[in-house]
């Protein structure tokens, strides 16, 4: 991965320059730069409508960005959308939690991108692989049960993990959880 290939003791392990994003008649960012060195958290401060979820949504490759680039591990990339920043090794944790209720928990995690064999969704490696995720996040959830149960079990087991990536991006930490 892209991470490992270039990690060196001077690369940055995200390096955002220049971002600006410009909606109609909104400047929502103006020449923003953000870095993350390996390690670390970080954390992006500022009031409503400062432009952070922007900022985050465009490195998550949900929007793309006006102007600006983005290297991660001191390599210029382009995330032109969720999946390429998914390769990547870049989720977005968003502060809305959707579930479909019909699904398992498994299938809720690995929602838009389960694994495959051939052309069929590979159940047994989904669930290997949910509960792998689990286990490493300490979460008491059978990955095979509907989430609708675990929703209402604990407010702990309403926000369902996607699998641990090397940057993951939260677009607000204070905001209001299930009880």
């Amino acid at each position: 991965m892209l991470w490992e290939e270039n990690m060196t003791a001077t690369a940055s392990a995200l390096r955002m320059r220049g971002i600006s994003k410009i909606f109609p008649g909104v400047k929502a960012l103006s020449n923003v730069n953000f870095t993350v060195e390996y390690g670390r958290i970080h954390a992006v401060v500022g009031e409503n409508g400062a432009g952070k979820s922007t900022l985050m949504k465009i490195l998550s490759g949900s929007y793309a960005p006006t102007t600006g680039t983005t290297e991660i591990a001191g390599v210029e990339v382009q995330m032109r959308r969720p999946a390429d920043a998914q390769k990547l090794g870049i989720r977005m944790v968003h502060q809305e939690l959707n579930l479909v209720p019909d699904l398992t928990v498994a299938e809720n995690i690995y929602l838009g991108r389960m694994p495959r064999r051939r052309f069929l969704v590979d159940r047994q490696a989904m669930l290997r692989k949910a509960a792998a995720v689990l286990k490493e996040l300490e979460a008491a959830i059978d990955p095979r049960r509907g989430s609708v149960i675990c929703r209402s079990a604990s407010s702990s087991s309403s926000r369902l993990p996607n699998p641990i990536p090397p940057i993951r991006v939260s677009s607000s930490l204070t905001s209001r959880r299930p009880a």
